[in-house]
């Protein structure tokens, strides 16, 4: 019987530890958090109880990409070879559906940075993308779209669609790459640089149940958090 998911997206800007019960509020079943710390070395036995169910990986234990289910959701990690790409978690829900945590940046590579992560994650993972759920701030908008190389944003998005893998925002709120009405980024906390840069995508038959929702959070009562808004979706899986 299809149940409801309630997934949450959000870069919190770091200091997770200080800012977990403003996000737990949403009652997710699972929350894929950005720039956080890892929750099983933390000083904070509050963070270190409600983070007790989780993956995570990163570089520095005080700043990575963690996936976490406080309500007890089986979450287990995909043996999918990441290969040195950074961040990406990929795991099962309850053995209901394969989610691919994401956090697109930087990174070490010098040829593939930010998007190209993705896309080269993509490339390796074909076999395994259909029906998954992909989720995260991946950096990115076709506003910066460049044909410099053989990837970019649009790029990526043209590789999901291969297999039935659309934006949950653009398809539930019927407007196009790079034309967002609302923001999920503000540069520098700054109300007047915002941009659209934080994504859901999932299988387009999923979202075109009546049930699908998604909502971007309020920079009204986000912004002293982080300089993202959460993103939250729901799914009927």
């Amino acid at each position: 019987m299809s149940q409801p998911l309630k997934i949450v997206t959000w870069n919190c800007n770091g200091k997770f530890r200080e800012k977990y019960k403003e996000i737990a509020r949403l009652n997710a079943d699972v929350y894929i958090i950005q720039e956080c710390e890892d929750p099983a070395f933390t000083k904070d036995e509050g963070y270190k109880t409600w983070g007790h169910n989780a993956l995570w990986i990163g570089a520095s234990r005080h700043k990575g990409l963690g996936v976490f289910s406080p309500s007890g959701h089986h979450i287990t990690r995909l043996e999918w070879d990441v290969n040195g790409l950074e961040y990406f978690i990929p795991f099962s829900l309850s053995n209901k559906v394969n989610i691919v945590a994401a956090w697109c940046h930087g990174a070490k590579m010098p040829t593939y940075r930010y998007i190209g992560q993705l896309w080269q994650f993509i490339r390796r993972h074909k076999d395994r993308l259909s029906d998954s759920i992909i989720a995260g701030d991946l950096n990115s908008n076709p506003i910066w779209d460049t044909r410099t190389r053989n990837w970019n944003h649009s790029d990526v998005t043209f590789e999901l669609s291969n297999f039935g893998i659309v934006s949950a925002y653009h398809h539930l709120r019927n407007e196009l790459p790079g034309k967002e009405l609302v923001p999920t980024f503000f540069l520098q906390k700054n109300l007047l640089k915002p941009y659209h840069i934080d994504y859901v995508f999932a299988d387009e038959a999923i979202l075109s149940s009546n049930d699908t929702a998604l909502e971007v959070g309020e920079p009204e009562s986000w912004i002293k958090w982080s300089d993202h808004m959460p993103i939250t979706a729901t799914l009927v899986i």
